[in-house]
């Protein structure tokens, strides 16, 4: 945990999830699921589909089991999520445009071959191990008031704020998307899954044409509401972080900060999810020259 100072004077507590040992939150979910399922399981091997950090999880949790991993990853997926899966021993698989393709393929591949299919954020354990960063939340900050989580499928959201809710309904849950890829803002707002198109966003990891049924009806039933940020306010929250914390994340990791970051989001104690680090060196390059530039 640590705290930043915004403008105005007010500050905020920041969940470092980016310092995680794969870099990223997805570590929880993947091992919750993973280290559950029986060995008969495991030796059918792990299949899953990810934009990178929870192919991370999986194959970090597959490793501990001794378990084979393949990663299905949408094309433009980073260099850097690719690499650091290949050092975790999975095997790369990239295909599809983009994140829902790519599952297309890997729910394919799993069943021809009886593998275990590992959803990203469409399945109760994964999401009851997301759901530990709500614990750990109302733990280290006792008097929270307002908590701001990335969303993306939802399985973070979903879990984090189901658990904060049944513990302290008080505090409230605000769900941050891009405005390049608002599918769950979509689903809310017609009260349904609904296809979603999305725009190139440097909030990579939080882009996908679909939510699911299972973390839609968790987002109804315990999320206050669903806000969406610019690319301007989140490529502003990176280098933020950068300039006072010295910290690197990536762009889906910033979102909550991006909104806090406006003068009209201020809480008596807020905090925030961050969520990842697994940015790419030209794309993070990229991001701090233009804001140099600018500011």
């Amino acid at each position: 945990m640590a705290q930043l100072d915004l403008p105005g004077g007010h500050s905020v507590f920041l969940k470092m999830e980016c310092w995680q040992r794969t870099g990223s939150f997805k570590v929880r979910g993947a091992l919750n699921k993973v280290l559950s399922l029986p060995e008969k399981a495991l030796h059918r091997g792990l299949v899953t589909a990810s934009a990178g950090n929870h192919g991370l999880g999986v194959a970090f949790a597959g490793a501990l089991r001794e378990a084979r991993c393949r990663v299905f990853l949408p094309s433009g997926a980073s260099p850097a999520k690719i690499e650091a899966l290949r050092l975790l021993g999975a095997e790369v698989v990239v295909k599809g445009n983009d994140y829902d393709e790519a599952e297309l393929e890997a729910k394919t591949w799993a069943q021809h071959r009886r593998a275990v299919f590992v959803h990203a954020f469409d399945d109760v354990d994964v999401i009851a191990g997301q759901g530990t960063l709500g614990l750990e939340l109302l733990q280290q900050i006792p008097e929270i008031t307002a908590v701001y989580v990335p969303v993306g499928g939802g399985g973070l959201i979903a879990g984090v704020a189901a658990f904060i809710k049944s513990q302290r309904p008080s505090v409230r849950v605000i769900g941050v998307q891009p405005e390049a890829s608002p599918a769950m803002f979509r689903a809310l707002q017609t009260g349904r899954v609904v296809e979603t198109p999305f725009n190139d966003t440097l909030a990579d990891g939080l882009v996908g044409r679909f939510v699911s049924e299972r973390t839609l009806r968790a987002c109804q039933t315990f999320v206050d509401e669903v806000v969406l940020v610019s690319e301007t306010e989140i490529r502003a929250a990176l280098r933020y972080l950068v300039d006072k914390m010295h910290t690197i994340a990536e762009g889906s990791a910033v979102v909550g900060l991006a909104l806090l970051l406006r003068q009209d989001r201020q809480d008596d104690v807020a905090a925030t999810i961050i969520t990842g680090r697994n940015i790419d060196t030209e794309t993070l390059r990229s991001v701090l020259q233009t804001e140099t530039r600018t500011s």
